[in-house]
C-alpha cells in the first residue's frame, strides 16, 4: 500500500527528502517536544534556555538561541500557519536555489 505522505523518510537530517521536507518535519518535532514538556515545571524551565531572550546579560550565557528559537513555536495554530507558508513558498525557493541555499535562507531569514 501506497504511504500517502509519497517517499518521505520520517528523519529530519535525512539526505533523501528535501530541504524543505526536512525543515518541516524538524520543527513539527521540536514543537511535539516542547509541548510534551510544556506539562512539568523542569520542562518549561528547559525550554526557557533555547528561546531567544532580550536581555542582553543573558544572551552572552546562551547564544545558541539565536538559531534555536527558530525551531520553537507558540502553539499549534502558529505551527500550521508558518509551515503551510514555509511549504507553498519553500516549493518555489528550493526549486530556484537548491537544497543547500534553502537551509541557509530559511537560518539567515530567522536570524
Amino acid at each position: 500500500m501506497a504511504s500517502p505522505f509519497g517517499n518521505i523518510e520520517w528523519n529530519p537530517i535525512s539526505r533523501n527528502n528535501s530541504a524543505l521536507v526536512n525543515i518541516i518535519l524538524l520543527c513539527t518535532y521540536v514543537f511535539i517536544l516542547s509541548s510534551l514538556l510544556n506539562i512539568f515545571p523542569q520542562g518549561v524551565r528547559f525550554l526557557n534556555f533555547f528561546k531567544l531572550t532580550s536581555n542582553l546579560g543573558l544572551l552572552i550565557y546562551q547564544p545558541f538561541s539565536i538559531v534555536s528559537y527558530i525551531f520553537m513555536h507558540g502553539g499549534f495554530w502558529h505551527l500550521l500557519g508558518n509551515m503551510l507558508w514555509l511549504y507553498f513558498i519553500g516549493i518555489i525557493l528550493e526549486d530556484l536555489t537548491g537544497h543547500k541555499h534553502l537551509w541557509r535562507l530559511f537560518l539567515g531569514g530567522g536570524i
